[in-house]
């Protein structure tokens, strides 16, 4: 989706907004785009929030890989596990960050989520956008 975003970046297409009009199992979010200068120099990368507790960063740069990485770990004292999946930084949280059972373990994430966006405004990156994406009509979600 990233190489698809920075292509339309490049050919003078911004994303307007992203948002889930449908209410129906299975239903997919929609993007709607705005004609724009084009930008031949877009960066654009992805983080997934996906399972319930794992976080990956794709197609980022080396700074942008530290700066999460120390986020995350400020963050969330529980990082049970840090690999190379598919040639990207993933975490293991330990917990369950993106299916949280109360109040307290909600906010926590949205903290995690938070400065993990502000680590990455800190290296020059910003948050573009964000929508769920699933195979079918599972729980998998990647954003």
């Amino acid at each position: 989706m990233a190489t698809i975003l920075r292509h339309l970046l490049t050919t003078g297409w911004s994303l307007t907004l992203s948002t889930n009009i449908g209410r129906r199992k299975g239903d997919k979010d929609t993007l709607f785009f705005h004609r724009s200068d084009p930008d031949p120099s877009a960066v654009v990368c992805s983080i997934s929030f996906h399972g319930f507790d794992k976080m990956r960063l794709i197609g980022a740069p080396p700074q942008l890989h530290d700066a999460v990485d120390g986020a995350v770990r400020k963050s969330w004292k529980k990082v049970q596990d840090k690999n190379m999946k598919l040639g990207h930084p993933e975490w293991k949280l330990k917990g369950l960050p993106w299916w949280p059972s109360g109040d307290e373990e909600m906010v926590k994430s949205r903290i995690l989520m938070a400065r993990v966006f502000e680590a990455a405004r800190g290296v020059g990156f910003d948050v573009y956008g964000g929508f769920q994406m699933t195979r079918g009509t599972k729980s998998d979600v990647v954003t």
